[in-house]
């Protein structure tokens, strides 16, 4: 009489270490796949609540990867992710999907985007349009429908006036994550340092001598985006040079962009005088 095949006896650690690394590779773990891989019914609760107490979460019917890592993940492999989320997630429905996303968003964890008609995410902020830029971009295309609707014959733009908008766009607004209060300071600086530094016989303030006299608190192209933002606030007013042979190479460095290949080298304060 043939003897009954022995099995192996169960080793409990090394089948919960198998198990972790099923779920960290497939993010899901069925309990109906437990027998298959070798796990008696005696031992399944024990293992699943094991399992539980290394992190991962209970679903009906299993376990998963945590939602939270399960979004990281899906992060690191595409900077900005699109499509119908709630099918890239294993063992979770459309609404803890939803109520993930949220609070992501209300944390500042990650961006909402569109591309085309399709929503997606990303969490690099440096590659999002500021608040700031897409109000510009929004005033752009209204100007641009305006013109193009207008009846009985279309209207069109100076081009100086569209440069001046897209100027405003690559402007340097406020950096994700730098606070308002931070860069309403840099503007104060901006608007004081021209009054401290107008030249009375010209009612004027030579813009490389206030951008010099700012260096060393600010980088140019933030001093430059608190330039901008002055003149749209009507603090300063800024001039062009008329002429750009007239500065050198490193005051045309220091001087802000104007329209049409011009040069910012001189600002008037627009503010009452103390």
């Amino acid at each position: 009489m043939a003897r009954a095949k022995q099995l192996p006896p169960f080793d409990f650690e090394a089948t919960v270490a198998k198990l972790v690394a099923e779920l960290k590779q497939s993010w899901l773990l069925k309990r109906t796949k437990l027998k298959p891989l070798g796990v008696p019914a005696s031992a399944q609760e024990a293992i699943l609540e094991r399992l539980q107490r290394e992190g991962f979460e209970p679903i009906k019917g299993g376990l998963r990867l945590p939602l939270a890592q399960q979004w990281n993940a899906l992060l690191d492999e595409q900077e900005v992710l699109g499509g119908p989320l709630a099918k890239k997630f294993k063992g979770a429905t459309a609404k803890e999907v939803k109520a993930l996303l949220e609070n992501q968003l209300k944390g500042k964890q990650v961006y909402r985007v569109l591309r085309g008609k399709v929503e997606a995410y990303t969490r690099h902020g440096d590659r999002v349009l500021t608040p700031q830029e897409l109000r510009v971009l929004a005033t752009l295309t209204q100007t641009l429908q305006k013109a193009a609707r207008a009846k009985p014959v279309p209207m069109t733009l100076l081009r100086e006036d569209l440069r001046e908008l897209l100027l405003d766009l690559l402007a340097p607004g406020e950096p994700q994550g730098t606070p308002a209060q931070e860069t309403a300071d840099l503007e104060d600086r901006v608007v004081e340092a021209c009054r401290r530094m107008t030249r009375p016989d010209m009612g004027l303030c030579f813009i490389p001598d206030l951008v010099r006299a700012l260096l060393d608190q600010a980088p140019l192209a933030a001093i430059h985006g608190a330039l901008r933002k002055a003149l749209h606030q009507e603090r300063i007013e800024l001039r062009p040079e008329s002429g750009l042979n007239r500065l050198t190479p490193e005051e045309l460095r220091l001087c802000p962009e104007g329209p049409m290949g011009t040069r910012y080298s001189w600002a008037r304060l627009r503010e009452a005088r103390p």
